[in-house]
This record gives C-alpha cells, structure tokens and sequence, in this order.
C-alpha cells in the first residue's frame, strides 16, 4: 500500500527547470505538431504523440510549473 510519507518532498515545492535535465546525447525533432526524441547513445527513439504538446510547452517557457499550468488550464475548460 501507498504511504503517503513515501511521497518526494519535490511534491510540496515548486518546481523549477533546475530538476529537468536531458543528457547531451538526447536530441529533439519536431515534426509539425509532432515530437520525436533520438537516444543517440542506444540508438532508440521515442515518439511522443500527445505529449508532444506538452514538451514542446516546456521548452517554449523554460518552466515545469508554467507548462503543468498551461495544460491544466487548456483541459479543465474542455472538460464539462
């Protein structure tokens, strides 16, 4: 069972760009409205679909909390 004690103390701070880091050996494409992300060390990549708005986000305004609210804002008006 899930303790609550077990959650990151990261949960209660804001987060901040300075707990996002992407190794050097991992590129961005964009593709349109679509991400893929090149693991040039293993040679694999990921598409990113639906997240792909979400990451190009976070890029865009160099924030986690300011791309976390944006979606928050954008889905809780469409849903009913």
């Amino acid at each position: 069972m899930f303790d609550k004690s077990d959650e990151p103390k990261l949960m209660s701070e804001k987060l901040t760009m300075q707990y996002v880091r992407v190794p050097k050996h991992i590129t961005l494409a964009l593709f349109e409205e679509n991400a893929v992300i090149l693991d040039s060390q293993n040679g694999v990549y990921y598409g990113l679909n639906s997240a792909s708005e979400f990451f190009q986000a976070l890029i865009k305004l160099n924030s986690l909390d300011a791309a976390i609210e944006k979606f928050l804002i954008l889905y809780s008006k469409s849903s009913p």
